[in-house]
């Protein structure tokens, strides 16, 4: 019998952070996963990106795992949305700030924190292994693993993703927003300077995203009609990357490949609960967003900084780690924001996708009025940075 203090369940980004944040207050940690967890020496590159806001960069700070990761990240100083004929611009300078954030490379963000995980003692982390259930105790809960070891914990926190097993077992019901999307990411080279400038086209079949990378390369986000989508990842390297040149207008002038395109649909939901009987949810075990906007990861951060912020508060006090008090105060921080991101990004998805011309002179106007009045800009702004987050 493995006895600790929390058990987390998913190894991925979400799951690394949570563990790093407890570990540093030396709280016992298990962290499980079903894919190896071992750092390499060099990330392959991807067009897997996640763009951070200032609170979620703030986090990485705090917990000491920014550096790691700044050199090959790149700073968002200004968001564009072109709709049409209509473009907006939102420069970070408008509310004092440097930038938005950064952009962060997602595989290298988990080999920096898989890495650091390795150098604390009180970090288990049992990889090539899962849960296939738990028993709820009065004062802790027993997770039984795949390779029939048992742990006693005091709080399992599920961070195991969309398909979450943790919320499966609990009979967690959610709640399913159909896209009718898939995205396509790759990264690309291009001679014109990206001026630390993410660009979101709007178009019928979903947003065509530009995000900046350090040098000139960029990460793409193509939300396309899922068998739109089928169809252009099937194209020769050289009509996908015209693809390219048209979907960019040429604003970052001639383009190339870096990376393969890879595809995957999109797919979104929300849990009914987030918490149960010493149990807690995060990240996209608790909720998946469509990616315009960039809310998905920065949602799942502040999950994971109200969450950690409350276990570490009931260690200092000596108190139960996995306490229905706690439970509710987590519970009662999230519920709005998760709530009103989930449905802000489902309704502004299915609004920017109309085919519509009166919708699509609604969205420019909209864009338009926004750029002609500084107090609803600012505001705008504030909002798209999470505003429960400094």
């Amino acid at each position: 019998m493995i006895k600790t203090d929390i058990t987390i369940a998913g190894g991925g980004v979400a799951g690394l952070l949570t563990a790093l944040a407890l570990a540093r207050q030396n709280i016992e940690v298990v962290l499980l996963e079903k894919q190896k967890l071992e750092p390499v020496e060099t990330v392959k590159p991807t067009g897997r990106t996640s763009a951070l806001m200032t609170g979620s960069i703030n986090f990485l700070k705090d917990i000491d795992i920014f550096d790691a990761v700044k050199d090959t990240s790149c700073p968002l100083d200004k968001l564009r949305i072109i709709d049409g004929e209509t473009s907006t611009t939102f420069d970070a300078e408008e509310i004092g700030l440097p930038c938005y954030g950064y952009n962060v490379p997602n595989e290298t963000l988990k080999n920096e924190l898989i890495k650091k995980l390795k150098t604390f003692q009180n970090v288990q982390m049992l990889d090539d292994n899962g849960l296939w259930d738990f028993e709820e105790r009065d004062d802790h809960m027993i997770v039984r693993l795949n390779d029939d070891r048992e742990i006693n914990t005091k709080l399992l926190i599920a961070a195991d993703g969309h398909n979450s097993v943790v919320r499966e077992i609990a009979g967690i019901k959610t709640i399913k927003a159909g896209y009718k999307q898939s995205a396509i990411t790759c990264l690309i080279n291009h001679s014109r300077a990206h001026e630390n400038t993410s660009t979101e086209f709007h178009k019928p079949g979903g947003p065509f995203t530009i995000v900046p990378c350090p040098g000139n390369q960029s990460a793409i986000v193509w939300c396309e009609k899922t068998q739109d989508a089928e169809e252009i990842i099937k194209l020769k390297k050289s009509d996908f990357t015209q693809a390219l040149q048209d979907m960019t207008q040429n604003l970052l002038g001639e383009i190339t490949l870096e990376t393969a395109p890879q595809s995957w649909p999109l797919k979104g939901m929300i849990a009914r609960k987030i918490t149960g009987h010493r149990l807690a949810l995060i990240a996209e075990a608790a909720h998946s967003l469509h990616p315009i906007g960039a809310q998905g990861l920065n949602l799942s951060i502040r999950d994971i900084k109200a969450l950690t912020d409350l276990i570490i508060r009931q260690k200092t006090l000596g108190l139960d780690l996995g306490a229905l008090t706690m439970l509710k105060d987590y519970k009662a921080q999230r519920r709005n924001d998760i709530y009103t991101r989930f449905a802000g990004v489902s309704g502004f998805c299915k609004i920017t996708s109309k085919k519509s011309k009166g919708i699509q002179r609604l969205r420019q106007g909209g864009l338009k009025l926004i750029n002609n009045v500084p107090f609803l800009k600012r505001q705008a702004m504030r909002i798209g940075l999470g505003a429960n987050v400094a």
